[in-house]
């Protein structure tokens, strides 16, 4: 352990670098897909490609509009952008401790001594007052880089803050989008619901009437009744949903539920983007959560630094110059004129085992960034692959439903040119509706299930923002 501390002290005496280790930025997984059986990332792309205002690719100016109006007025994103600024003046501040000290002081003492005492001034008076004016110089160079090395773990918080507010801002846009399409889905439902509740009462109706004539039993009647219950109970569900996801959109945006005017945004009126996928390579740099792993795991480093200098011999100089006198006239003089100058050389000996402890937690703190780092690392990419599948599905599930609800159309338009021509009865032409308004539910339902993983997909991607100098 000593010949260790001292070379270690032979070696920053020597070559003026701080002591610890220096953080190197971590190595991209040696990967080019995301899922397996990948030649290569489909449609990829260079982080350059991404837009930062992903958002316009949705074509609606109304969606635009709410998504500027949330990164202005959002509460938690300004408390992460004023977090950042703790952060930053932290690190300023933390830099001071390069530069020496000043400190002027003046001292005004009143005192009377016991007679049996010699007099304490020249002048023998007493009481008397003395005035003492002095500016004092402090200065601890930086022997060993430990100084520097909290300069460096500051300006990595500082890093981790701006990562933070990435993605926040990441994360508020892309939650009004996905907002934004959950209103137009869920309002589309209630008025497709609502629309079948007055089908199927039509329909009960029409099967009252015949059970009235005798071509119909009572068990069929029951059967239509709990059909429209059905119908009934599933619509509050949906109201409940839309009007709490509009008070949570309103939220984002910075204002009360009560008084936010929400823009009417529709599912026609989104256009699903092709989402040109970020190259593997690229990922670790375009993420926000990459990145704040990244900034925490080299302040961990930096740290480690701090805490071996701790252990190494520490200077201290300081200086004092100043006057002492009993005339406040006299401290502009040149009588009573002192000085000092001090150096200190101090090597700490024993303090409980405290040092080498801090050290050895510095090092298990930096361990567990280095494998938090890889976590999320693993995370992110997991969390690409995972989208890329839904978004297949995504695609099959919605080809079903566009198959199924246009099936379900021209079934009910033949039913109501059978019903025109007599060959069919009404009852027909209403249970026909019915299974084209289920079927139209279930359309929506998948379309606002691919748009929403697709903004799943710029999320997953780091939402286009620049990676933070």
């Amino acid at each position: 352990m000593k010949r260790l501390l001292v070379g270690a002290v032979v070696t920053a005496l020597l070559s003026g670098c701080a002591v610890g280790p220096d953080f190197h930025e971590p190595a991209a997984p040696s990967v080019t897909t995301y899922r397996p059986g990948e030649t290569a990332a489909p449609t990829a792309t260079t982080a350059a490609s991404l837009s930062a205002q992903w958002w316009t690719e949705l074509g609606s100016t109304d969606l635009n509009d709410a998504v500027e109006r949330a990164l202005a007025h959002n509460a938690d994103l300004a408390a992460a952008r004023a977090t950042l600024r703790v952060a930053q003046e932290q690190a300023r501040a933390q830099r001071a401790s390069l530069w020496p000290t000043a400190t002027v002081d003046l001292n005004v003492d009143r005192q009377h001594t016991a007679d049996a005492l010699s007099p304490n001034l020249n002048s023998a008076q007493n009481p008397y007052t003395l005035r003492t004016g002095q500016v004092a110089v402090a200065y601890a160079p930086d022997l060993f880089g430990g100084a520097r090395r909290a300069i460096e773990s500051a300006d990595a918080q500082t890093a981790y803050q701006a990562s933070e507010v990435a993605a926040a801002r990441t994360t508020l846009a892309a939650n009004v989008v996905l907002a934004a399409v959950q209103d137009a889905a869920l309002s589309a439902e209630v008025v497709t619901a609502e629309q079948a509740i007055a089908v199927q009462t039509d329909l009960l109706a029409l099967t009252r009437r015949q059970r009235d004539a005798g071509a119909v039993s009572t068990a069929v009647v029951i059967q239509q009744e709990s059909a429209l219950a059905q119908q009934q109970g599933a619509l509050p569900a949906l109201r409940k949903q839309r009007e709490q996801n509009r008070d949570a959109w309103a939220t984002l945006m910075g204002g009360v539920p009560a008084s936010t005017v929400l823009p009417t945004i529709t599912l026609a009126a989104l256009t699903v983007p092709v989402v040109p996928v970020l190259v593997s390579s690229q990922l670790a740099a375009a993420r926000p959560d990459i990145r704040a792993a990244s900034a925490l795991l080299h302040a961990a480093s930096a740290n480690v630094g701090v805490a071996l200098a701790a252990q190494l011999p520490q200077l201290s100089l300081t200086a004092t110059l100043g006057r002492t006198t009993d005339a406040t006239s006299a401290l502009l003089g040149s009588a009573g004129r002192f000085w000092d100058l001090t150096g200190d050389l101090a090597q700490p000996i024993f303090q409980g085992g405290a040092l080498l402890h801090r050290r050895r937690a510095a090092e298990a703190a930096l361990d567990a960034a280095k494998a938090q780092y890889r976590s999320t690392v693993l995370g992110a990419f997991q969390n690409v692959a995972d989208v890329l599948w839904a978004l297949d599905e995504d695609t099959r599930a919605l080809d079903a439903a566009v198959t199924i609800e246009t099936t379900a159309q021209q079934t009910w338009d033949l039913v109501k040119r059978q019903v025109a021509a007599g060959d069919s009865a009404r009852s027909a032409a209403l249970q026909a509706q019915s299974a084209w308004l289920s079927a139209h539910i279930n359309r929506l339902s998948a379309e606002a299930t691919r748009l929403s993983d697709t903004v799943a997909l710029y999320q997953a991607l780091g939402g286009g923002w620049a990676p933070t100098p």
